[in-house]
């Protein structure tokens, strides 16, 4: 067996129905230029089958050339389960496409389309692509980065030192420590200022489309309870954007939490505030019972009480009911009737 390696920069020349069909394995089609030779090498599959990124047509990926083990009906070794296996040689690529443009977009090498044979084919759904401004990540030391062609990022970082030295933006969290850890993963940019390959963004967690924000001692000091323009902050518990210790923050224009089988749990050793300036509907969204507010009803029926304890006249005789034991069990009872734990407030909106 040789020893030398085959590598080469290719450019992906078609998908080789990997959208359609999962025995396709992610394959694509590539064309290998070497000095003025032009070949075409087919079913190049990812290297690494546990995280791919299928580039698009047009764009150049790095292949290497080994080995694949497929079944065989005879003559081959046998596998613990009695196939038999046959090693084959196969093309691999990287999962990432060669950042030649120093684009997330796409990395589409267009000095190729002068190939009269083998011209660089165009795939309609990213001709637009230009027009979309995705920009890259602020990286901060040791951070981790995955961004998607159109916005979605994940960063596994830290809290980081403000350094305006080093980076072009401030991270919009703040930390005491710098290496104390923070996850990020935030979906859509909505800054159509922004300049691809030029400027650099920021998760904001005000302006993103949605966000996730998985937190170890980091303040948010740009997080704001309530809507865009009616906030609605905490009052009694520490401010939102002062808490320091773990947090699991999510924000969407909706949130739903469903349980496929089982019940759904929020635990808290403390407290469970549901924060809103709009409604709380509890068994459907076609709730129209209003809920009773319990010092407003308290008072009430102590009025009620009172009124039924109160001697009646009539004329110039003067009466009361026969008895009163059970108005008095009533209202032995009444200090029972406000909870001790769970509170509501009239929405003042």
């Amino acid at each position: 067996m040789s020893n030398s390696l085959n590598v080469f920069i290719a450019e992906v020349y078609a998908y080789n129905d990997s959208y359609k069909s999962p025995k396709r394995h992610f394959a694509i089609n590539v064309l290998v230029r070497e000095d003025s030779n032009t070949k075409i090498i087919e079913k190049v599959i990812p290297l690494n089958n546990n995280i791919k990124q299928l580039p698009i047509v047009g764009e150049n990926v790095l292949i290497v050339e080994g080995y694949s083990e497929t079944s065989k009906t005879k003559g081959a070794p046998q596998e613990a389960d009695g196939k038999e296996i046959q090693r084959e040689k196969q093309w691999f690529y990287l999962p990432a496409p060669v950042n030649i443009r120093f684009g997330l977009k796409e990395n589409i090498s267009y000095s190729n389309s002068s190939d009269e044979l083998y011209p660089a084919p165009v795939d309609p759904e990213f001709k637009n692509a230009g027009s979309v401004k995705v920009a890259g990540l602020q990286p901060f030391k040791g951070d981790l980065l995955i961004e998607s062609r159109w916005g979605s990022t994940i960063r596994l970082g830290s809290s980081c030192k403000k350094d305006p030295k080093i980076y072009n933006l401030e991270p919009t969290w703040t930390g005491e420590v710098a290496t104390d850890p923070l996850m990020i993963i935030s979906n859509g940019q909505l800054d159509s200022k922004l300049e691809p390959n030029v400027q650099f963004k920021l998760e904001n967690i005000e302006t993103d489309i949605s966000s996730i924000y998985l937190t170890t001692t980091q303040k948010l000091t740009k997080f704001k309870l309530g809507g865009k323009t009616k906030k609605n902050p905490l009052k009694k518990f520490k401010a939102e954007s002062e808490f320091n210790k773990s947090q699991f923050i999510a924000t969407a224009d909706r949130i739903v939490l469903q349980a496929k089988s089982d019940i759904a749990v929020l635990d808290s050793p403390k407290a469970i505030v549901l924060n809103t300036t709009g409604y709380i509907k509890l068994g459907n969204d076609k709730a129209d019972q209003p809920l009773p507010h319990g010092h407003v009803l308290y008072k009430i029926l102590q009025k009620i009480l009172n009124q039924l304890s109160t001697p009646i006249q009539c004329g110039t005789m003067m009466g009361s009911f026969m008895t009163t034991a059970a108005i008095k069990e009533a209202q032995a009872e009444m200090k029972n009737l406000l909870n001790k734990n769970f509170f509501i407030t009239k929405n003042t909106y």
